[in-house]
This record gives C-alpha cells, structure tokens and sequence, in this order.
C-alpha cells in the first residue's frame, strides 16, 4: 500500500511538474507576444510616426494606466463653413531623430539634413494641406481601436479625401474615370506633390500617400528674396480651388463665392441648329441648280460668256456648314448613329494619337497632365477650324443632373446659388449681332454673360499653388488666354532689363519684369517644373502688381478682353529703354463709353493695320474689329465693361506684367479628373 502511495505521489508530482513548465513556456511566449505588440504599438506612436500630431493623437485615462489613440477627421462641408484659407505647401517632413550612431545608410527620402517624411503618410498628406494640430477649429478628433499595418490609421470620408486630391492637382492613369461604377482596386493618382496608392485591405479600402523627390526652385535668388519680402496676403481660397476642380470658375453672388460652371453642349440644340442650317442648304441648293439650268440655257443662247467667273460665284456663296452639314445628314438618314458619333463627326476627336497630332512623344513618355489637357484642348482647335464658334447660355438646374453637381454638395457647395450654362455650336452668323456680341476666344456670349467671366477671370490669379482645372476648364482659359500665347511665342523677352535706377520708386514693376523675363526664358528653352515655393513668388509678385493701382483688376480685364489692346502695348514695351520709359510712365491711358483712347499706342495701331491688311486675304475690317480696335482709322479700342477713368503708364505696365504671370501660372496647370469618383470611391477610406 506503501508503494501504491508513493507511486501515485511520484506520478502527480511529474504531472504537476510538467504543467507549470508548459504555463510558465505560455506565459513566457505571452509575455514575448505582449512585449512585441506593445514594442509595436510605442513605435506606432512615436514621434518617427505621428510627428507633431503625436501629443494630440494620445490621451490617458484611469489614472494613467491607459492609453487611448486618436486621429483627426476632416470633412470639407467644415472646412468650408470655417473658411479656411489653405496653405498648400510641399510636405518636408518631421525633424529628423538623432541617432546615437551614425548609420550605415543614407534615407533616399530625406527632406533636408533636417528632416525625414513620417512613418504614418496620413501625417505627411495632412502637411501638403497645411493643416496643423494647433489649428482645431478645423478638424475633429476621432478614436482609433486597433492598429492597422502596425500604424495607427487616419479614417477619411471617401468623397472629402476626393475633393481634397482634387483640389491638389491629382490625377488619375485611367484613360477615363467612370462615376458610375465602384472603383477597381488597386488604383493610383498621380500630383505635383506625389502619388496616393489606394489597394484593398482586411477593413476596407486603404490608401497611402508618398511625396514626391525634392522640387528644385527655378527661378533666381535675387528675384525670389525681393518678392519673398515683400509683406502680402494670402490669396489662396478653399471656394476657389473647389470651383476649379470641377471645372468651373468662382463668381461673387450677393457677397458670397459661387460656382460659375460651364458645362458641355446640349445636345439637342446643337443637332436642331445643324438641322436647320441643312434644310435652308438644301433649299438653296436646288434654287442655285435651277438657276444654273437657266444660267446653261442662256449660254446657248450666246448671252453668258462668263461660265467660269459664276461658277466660282456660286460655290463661294455656298454655306461652310453645307458640304458637311449635307453629307452627314445624309448618313443619319441611311443608318441611324449615336449620339457621341454624331457630335464625332461633326467636331469632336474621340482617339487622339498624340504623336500624330503634333505632341512629338507617346502617352507613357508626356507628363500625366500633359495628357489629360491635349484631348480637350485639340477638340477646341477642330472646332474653330470647321467655324464653329460655342454659344454660352444660360441653364439653371444644370447641375441636378450632371455629376458635377453631386461632387459640388459634397464639397460644401449649395449648388440652388451657382451659375449654371452650357454650351450651343453654331456659325458665325448665327452667333454675332445683338444675341451674343461679345466673345473670349472662341466663346460667344450676351452682356450679363460677360460680367461674369470679367468677376470670374479676375478671381484666377496666382495663389501659391499650381492651377489645378479639369480638362474642359483648362482646355477654355487657354482659348480665353490665346492672344496672350500667341503675343508671347517667339519673344525672347517680355521687356528689356532695364537698370533698377531707372524706376525710381517703382521697384515691384521692375523686379516684376526680371521675374517675367526668366519665366519666359525658362518657358523657351527648357522645360522645368516649377517647385512650390515658385509659386508663391509667382502669386506675391501678382499681388505687388495689383496695389499699384485701386482699378488694377479693370486695367487686367481691358488686356485681356481686347486682344489688340495687349499685342500693341507688348510690341511699345518691346522698343523700350531708359529713355522712352519716363515717357511712357508719364503717359495716360484714357478710357470713356468703353473706348480706351492712348496716343501712345496710336503709331503702333496704325502700323498693325496696315500689316494686318497687306497680309489678310479676307475683310480687313472684321479681323479689325475682331482684334478690339475702333474708332477712327482704327487706334482706339474697344473694352467692354470697363468704367471711365485715366490711368497712367505705369499702372498699365503692371496691369500687362500681371497678366503675364497669370498666363505662365495657368500654363503650368496640373488637369485634375479625380472629382470624377466622387460616388465611386468607397464611403470610407483608411489613410496609413
């Protein structure tokens, strides 16, 4: 019995020995998985991660002995009703921590000596908004349980990260972006800051940004530390950049900012034009066949010898729309088409082979935006060649039907007060008289229309950041901006460099005209993409321009509304030297009943008349009157929506520098179309 017990005793002593080895083995792989996790959980909340956000990301509670995570939430309808006025810059990073020993490797992203991007890429995106945690009115904060990829994730509203990827100039590589269907994961978009790579994930979508290699500013020292200097208001502004995201433009309606949008054609004004403009065709076709047939019969009879001249009489009197207009209706009578296919066959460019049409490279080998403007902006050029000229009416309750304006109530925007039109093709006869007098560009309009484009364009100015428009946008500032173009093309420079003794106290124009001359170098001879702080100086130096004179944004919206107004002061500026400029400065530009009178610009008018009627095969008098140019023998010039005043010379001067500057900002525009998934992207989106 003994034995029995001690076998029995021996036997739950091994027992017993065996169990506290395999818990103290569980507790001791617990231990090490506890230590692991938590090791990951202080790295994932280490300043290496969160950056500045990290003491307003933790908070303890029960007595301490607990730590709860948070991340800010941002929405645009807030930042919208808060008015915030962005600070768009490039994303730096945190200060760098200091190693206790030298490593062995050297950070291929680091910023500066300084600084190193965050771990968690949420912090960085938030930098390129400019967004700090002091600023709370902005954003709120909201708990985060769990880690995710071993950081701690910043939890977005789908449609909000959208317009704010707008809003930056991203863009995205789809050929183009459907708003109908859910979006196919994994998906990348390409900005001026960097690139945002959306994949799915065991919650949800998940996102992350990376920025961009260090941007190297272009413009000089000299010219960056005297602008830099100068003491200027921000201009940058949530509205407008919201407006310009979605391809439209930002008026002022009862004291508030608006959208101003112009949307695309409609459809069945366009087609019941060219329907008409068919019939009377092929009404006057068969009257010229009849008289042609009496015209025949009486050249038998030996009373007409001039066959050749009527001929040639009557195919010049025919229609620019006939020949087209005839055989395309002809077709639809055969074969019904689409819609797409009609407007195709009448202006439109579906495949562009961009390498045909002049570009010089393939897709993968041009910038992202390059490719994204050309389409729009080939299809503008089609247009005006056929004489097609866009009528701009009004349309209200437009946006409660195109996607746009979903991506406007997202975005905070009440779309009952915008502006709303669209757009009718149509030739010149049907658009010049008393309906739609006035154009910019290509683009025909009435009165009222052309008070809002002149609110509108003296809101688009630089502002710190790269002009971020969609396509359509894009491809329609850069017809309003074409004389601008065209006067620029070939120059070597916008003005002489003149000595800086020379301007007395008029030091932002001269230092405007150095600023405007390396722009306009750079933009000749070699191809660079401007950093942002680049477009700070740009937008400072605008702002410099405009304070010389309370009427600035009329003097801007003469030169840009009558294109002989710019060409003729661009040629007086090009003779100028030390001399001439006291002369010039003293001058004064005199504008009465719209008609601005300069007897400085008189020779110079008179000239370009002439050389536009030995080089002209058509009437001079219309391109004349095209140009801006009346009065008598055609010196003066015509400037719509402009109230009297005299101005001087150097109010002038930096009114056409301004100008200038607003056209190399928008030529260096980044074309967003990611406001496209606005109801594509999933509803909430994972930022690590």
């Amino acid at each position: 019995m003994p034995e029995s017990t001690d076998w029995i005793s021996v036997a739950s002593a091994l027992v017993t020995t065996v169990i506290a080895f395999v818990t103290l083995l569980t507790v001791y792989a617990a231990a090490l998985q506890l230590l692991s996790q938590r090791r990951a959980y202080r790295h994932s909340l280490s300043h290496a991660a969160l950056g500045p956000w990290r003491h307003k990301a933790l908070s303890s509670s029960l007595f301490g002995l607990r730590t709860n995570v948070s991340t800010p939430s941002v929405s645009l309808a807030k930042l919208t009703e808060q008015k915030w006025s962005p600070e768009l810059e490039f994303p730096l990073g945190i200060p760098a921590p200091t190693p206790k020993k030298r490593p062995s490797f050297r950070d291929v992203e680091k910023a500066n000596g300084a600084k190193v991007p965050a771990r968690s890429t949420w912090v960085n995106f938030m930098q390129c908004l400019g967004l700090s945690p002091e600023e709370e009115r902005f954003f709120d904060m909201q708990f985060e349980s769990a880690l995710l990829a071993g950081r701690v994730p910043m939890r977005w509203r789908g449609p909000d990260l959208v317009g704010l990827c707008a809003m930056l100039g991203f863009q995205s590589h789809e050929g183009k972006p459907s708003f109908s269907s859910p979006v196919q994961l994994p998906l990348q978009w390409t900005g001026p800051l960097g690139w945002v790579q959306f994949r799915d994930g065991f919650e949800g979508c998940v996102a992350e940004f990376r920025r961009r290699n260090d941007m190297i500013d272009q413009l000089s020292k000299e010219v960056s530390d005297y602008f830099r200097n100068q003491s200027v208001d921000s201009r940058c502004s949530l509205i407008r950049r919201l407006c310009h995201a979605l391809g439209g433009l930002c008026v002022d309606v009862n004291g508030q900012e608006r959208l101003f949008y112009v949307g695309p054609q409609d459809f069945e004004r366009t087609i019941d034009f060219f329907l008409d403009a068919w019939e009377k065709d092929k009404g006057n076709k068969n009257e010229k066949e009849e008289d042609g047939k009496a015209d025949d019969a009486k050249s038998h009879d030996g009373s007409g010898d001039n066959d050749s001249d009527s001929d040639s009489d009557t195919d010049s009197s025919t229609s620019s729309t006939g020949s087209s207009a005839n055989e395309l209706f002809n077709n639809i009578e055969k074969a019904p088409m689409p819609e797409e296919e009609i407007l195709e066959k009448l202006w439109g460019v579906q495949n562009i082979d961009l390498k045909r049409k002049g570009l010089g490279v393939k897709r993968g080998e041009l910038r992202g935006d390059l490719v994204k403007s050309a389409p729009e902006e080939m299809r503008k050029k089609q247009r005006k060649e056929k004489g097609l000229k866009e009528s701009l009416v009004p349309c209200p309750g437009l946006l409660s039907v195109v996607i746009q304006g979903e991506m406007a109530t997202t975005c905070g925007l009440n779309i009952s007060e915008c502006v709303e039109y669209h757009r009718i093709f149509s030739l010149d006869e049907h658009v010049t008289g008393r309906v739609h007098p006035y154009h910019l560009g290509n683009m025909y309009m009435d009165r009222d229309t052309l008070k809002l484009f002149k609110d509108a364009l003296s809101k688009l100015e630089p502002d710190g950041f790269y002009f971020s428009p969609t396509g359509v946008l894009g491809a329609d500032i850069g017809d309003i901006y074409t004389h601008v173009r065209k006067g620029l093309f070939g120059t070597e420079q916008v003005c002489p460099d003149i000595s800086p003794a020379a301007w007395n106290s008029n030091r932002d124009v001269c230092w405007a005209i150095k600023l405007c001359n390396e722009l306009q170098t750079k933009r000749r001879t070699a191809r660079a993409t401007f950093s942002v702080e680049d477009m700070i100086i740009m937008s400072k130096a605008s702002a410099c321009l405009q304070r010389h004179s309370p009427s600035s944004s009329h003097l801007f919206w003469a030169l840009l509304v009558c294109p002989a107004l710019f060409t003729d002061l661009r040629t007086r500026l090009q003779g100028l030297d030390t001399t001439s400029l006291e002369s010039l400065f003293t001058s004064k530009f005199q504008i009465k009943d719209e008609i601005l009178v300069s007897r400085e610009l008189a020779d110079i008018a008179k000239e370009s008349n002439q050389k536009a009627k030995a080089d002209s095969d058509s009437e001079v008098s219309v391109q004349v009157e095209a140009m801006g140019r009346t009065g008598d023998d055609d010196v003066d010039f015509a400037v719509p929506e402009c109230p009297d005043g005299i101005f001087t010379g150097e109010q002038m001067i930096a009114a056409f520098l301004d100008v200038c500057l607003r056209y190399y900002w928008i030529e260096k525009r980044w074309v967003t179309d990611v406001s496209m998934y606005t109801a594509a992207i999933p509803p909430t989106v994972m930022m690590l």
